[in-house]
């Protein structure tokens, strides 16, 4: 450490104050630490969405304000604040998904990302920097860092747009003004260099913070800041997923093309099983409670039955069921892996018409069905395990009666509650 009377300043010792203030710094960051223990955060699944068709999906990766302190739901934070300016610009529906920890370092963002598919998003934002703004992390080192990780991304999601925000610190009641300042200067010192990276790599987008840190103890003063973060992102995340002025209408066929280049099948099925094992075993001693949702999906679709169905190796099982009792089925005959293959609904009016189904089960018997819709389940790390189905033993005609916004809206829900029994992203 440097001594207060040296007259230079190294190009990495704290910016924005004395280096004699570290200790005091640190003795800070551990009060922080010890309020914000206090403070209410959500503890749903780190996700926000917002209704509307051929969604975009986002991936948030965070530390500090970006767990969500302050409100009791993501959606209410960062993910759902951003989701749903993101749909008032583009008239698109939106998911965030969120991956965050307290005390992420840059440095560690890699590793905890590190078996999730990249390439399923048509944006990530990294909201990062607090810890090493709160720790005083030389600069130099922070710089080298976030250019591995988005080196790191740009090589795993090639197309696939990253923004960098602005440090955020954290702001608690009685955290000391004169080191809020020292911390702020830290924090400008980290977007520089941030700014600088973003400028020379074409990916990367830099987004700067606006107006003063919220006090995130405060319910009111959080949810105003969440609010304000998610409409600045949104104006500059927009702009990069394409719209119809760019051809929109295809770009979720742009996405998939993408999503299908350089694709190890074999490596994707075996950790979705994976993931499959794991939830099949937590099932076992866990009581996931669907019914209520099934029922909803039955009235709202007005149909026989409503399935929340999972692949397993060789079979499709039940995880839930309401109405006509239908039979479980092997792989091969089963309509969710279809469903499994598109992010958006896949809907068959007419299962008698279409060739795919020919010589399916679901065509005779004594609970023989002749209309299906269903919206693929995902495990927190994004691999499709499942499908919401609800189905008919009437064929639909009419193009507009199925509200695929909606069969999204309750198969959202359903992930909810299944990742409760899921671990979660990063764990």
């Amino acid at each position: 450490m440097l001594s207060t009377g040296q007259e230079r300043r190294p190009p990495d010792s704290p910016r924005g104050g004395n280096p004699a203030l570290v200790p005091l710094l640190r003795l800070r960051a551990a009060r922080v630490r010890h309020a914000l223990a206090a403070v209410i955060r959500p503890e749903d699944a780190p996700l926000g969405h917002a209704r509307g068709h051929d969604v975009d999906r986002l991936l948030i990766l965070g530390s500090g304000p970006a767990l969500g302190w302050g409100v009791t739901t993501h959606e209410l934070a960062l993910p759902g604040s951003l989701a749903r300016s993101l749909t008032a610009i583009t008239g698109c529906g939106s998911t965030v998904d969120l991956v965050a920890r307290e005390d992420l370092r840059v440095g560690e963002v890699a590793a905890m990302v590190a078996d999730r598919d990249l390439l399923r998003y048509g944006a990530i934002v990294l909201v990062l920097g607090s810890t090493e703004a709160a720790s005083l992390t030389p600069p130099s080192h922070w710089a080298r860092d976030l250019a591995e990780l988005v080196a790191e991304i740009d090589q795993r999601a090639p197309g696939v747009p990253v923004i960098v925000t602005g440090v955020r610190p954290v702001r608690v009641p009685g955290s000391g003004r004169r080191l809020d300042r020292v911390e702020d200067g830290h924090a400008a010192a980290l977007d520089a260099e941030a700014e600088a990276l973003c400028s020379a790599v074409p990916s990367a987008t830099f987004v700067p913070t606006t107006g003063e840190a919220a006090h995130l103890t405060d319910p009111d003063e959080a949810l105003a800041s969440f609010s304000a973060w998610g409409s600045v992102l949104a104006e500059r995340v927009a702009p990069l997923l394409g719209g119809t002025e760019d051809g929109g209408p295809d770009r979720r066929e742009r996405r998939r093309n993408r999503r299908r280049e350089d694709r190890d099948a074999a490596a994707d099925e075996a950790r979705r099983q994976s993931v499959v094992d794991t939830f099949a075993s937590a099932a076992r001693t866990s009581q996931v409670d669907l019914d209520y949702i099934l029922s909803l999906a039955r009235r709202a679709f007005k149909t026989d039955a409503a399935l929340v169905t999972v692949l397993d190796r060789d079979r499709q099982f039940h995880l839930a069921a309401a109405g006509s009792g239908l039979a479980e089925v092997p792989w091969s005959a089963s309509f969710s892996e279809f469903a499994l293959q598109d992010s958006e609904a896949t809907v068959v009016r007419d299962i008698a018409l279409d060739e795919r189904f020919g010589s399916s089960p679901l065509l005779s018997g004594q609970h023989s069905m002749r209309f299906y819709a269903g919206f693929p389940i995902e495990a927190p790390t994004g691999e499709r395990i499942g499908a919401l189905c609800v189905l008919d033993s009437h064929p639909r005609r009419r193009a507009d009666d199925i509200d695929t916004d909606l069969l999204r809206e309750l198969a959202i829900m359903v992930q909810r509650e299944m990742w409760r029994f899921l671990p979660a992203a990063g764990e």
